[in-house]
């Protein structure tokens, strides 16, 4: 029933996909996976996509990057409330607010006065200090500092904090940010892919498919073409430019800490897996469970009546460490509801970017959760909303479709 309702999604009139892959967790097991649609939509003759196919998954990637900085806090190389600027060997400040430390916990949580300016990632010739130095040409006029609110007070989402995050593991282990991931967080939960390329295997090179848009001329449209956004080079043998000289801990924001890892739909199921099993983190052993408790610890919640932060059209209101948690609410803001009812209380994290759109979501006590990637769309997300949440309508669609077929469970596993 589930796959008939996600095909039916997926090849939707004039709103197809790309491609879809879908999987579920329920009582600690996986208990659904599938995947349609092609690696190279729009050309005759070419290959399924798979579950085990990879693909840039945004912003699904921080809380991987969480994991890894709550791993390095077990170890005493990182305090979620000191100052970062001590690992990175310059002083960060908001300059409104010279006497605020901004700390590992605000970056992980989206408090720390941060803001993405027209960029937050630079080529790796370049230093992370300079997106905070007025005399530098990527300053923007201060755009990576909100204009108002202290640090640690108002949530704003920030992808360039997970720059200064990533530039952080690098300072504090002497690693590059994608190999010290592959080797501390990924490879020991079993993930096939990698931040960046430059770690993937040979195999995963092969397996790898970029996402995709359809437009005509540079403008969604339905009666237009599927364009591969990035990973061009995607599913041949020929790797892009290798990373060459790079001084580790100047500079993470090129190997893309808040959205670069290739993940297909049975890497993401192990982590959600991860996230449900107490057995299964300790025999992984990437953190301990106090760390689990943390990042699922509520950090910031938003308040109408203090207007506490941007609530992202209204599906972020409240915020852990590299998570978000569902609250079932509809209101002026808009609605982060998974069920027209309201739907239950889920963490996990959404990803938008380059023409993908995917989720993982997950209740620990129940030993529930599932997720999904979305390759490519033919209208644009941003004008193509749900009915009674603020997602795109393929996302609320899709959630709405695994919740009805694969409901958690009423009561706690095991």
């Amino acid at each position: 029933m589930l796959r008939r309702r996600l095909d039916a999604i997926a090849s939707s009139g004039a709103a197809e996909l790309a491609n879809l892959a879908v999987g579920v967790v329920r009582d600690r097991e996986v208990v659904f996976t599938h995947a349609w649609g092609s690696r190279a939509p729009g050309i005759a003759g070419a290959e399924p996509y798979r579950t085990d196919s990879l693909i840039r998954v945004a912003s699904l990637s921080k809380p991987f990057v969480a994991l890894a900085v709550l791993g390095l806090c077990e170890r005493g190389l990182i305090d979620l409330d000191s100052d970062v600027s001590d690992p990175l060997g310059f002083t960060l400040r908001h300059p409104a607010h010279p006497d605020d430390a901004i700390t590992p916990r605000m970056l992980l949580s989206h408090t720390s006065s941060l803001r993405d300016g027209e960029l937050y990632s630079l080529p790796a010739d370049r230093e992370l200090r300079e997106f905070f130095d007025p005399r530098s040409d990527h300053w923007e006029g201060g755009a990576h500092y909100a204009s108002a609110g202290r640090p640690g007070e108002y949530h704003c989402y920030c992808n360039l904090g997970y720059g200064v995050l990533g530039t952080v593991i690098e300072c504090v282990t002497g690693h590059r940010f994608d190999r010290y991931m592959h080797d501390a967080v990924l490879a020991p939960m079993g993930l096939g892919g990698g931040f960046g390329t430059d770690v993937l295997s040979a195999g995963a090179i092969g397996r790898l498919v970029p996402p995709y848009r359809k437009v005509k001329d540079g403008r969604y449209d339905a009666h237009g073409s599927w364009v591969a956004q990035t990973d061009m080079f995607a599913g041949g043998s020929a790797r892009p430019d290798p990373v060459g000289d790079y001084r580790v801990g100047t500079n993470a924001t090129f190997l893309s800490p808040q959205g670069g890892l290739r993940a297909s739909i049975e890497d993401l199921l192990r982590f959600v897996s991860f996230m449900v099993d107490p057995d299964l983190r300790a025999r992984t052993a990437i953190v301990g469970e106090t760390s689990i408790a943390e990042m699922m610890r509520a950090q910031w919640s938003w308040d109408p009546q203090l207007r506490n932060g941007d609530t992202y059209n209204g599906v972020t209101r409240l915020s852990g460490l590299g998570l978000f948690r569902m609250t079932a609410t509809a209101d002026g803001e808009g609605s982060d509801r998974l069920l027209p009812d309201g739907g239950p209380r889920l963490w996990g994290h959404h990803g938008d970017a380059y023409g993908f759109l995917g989720g993982v979501l997950f209740d620990p006590k129940r030993g529930y959760g599932f997720c999904y990637t979305i390759g490519g769309t033919a209208a644009d997300p941003e004008l193509t909303r749900g009915r009674f949440s603020s997602y795109s309508w393929w996302e609320e669609a899709v959630q709405e479709a695994v919740l009805t077929v694969y409901p958690p469970p009423s009561s706690g596993t095991r």
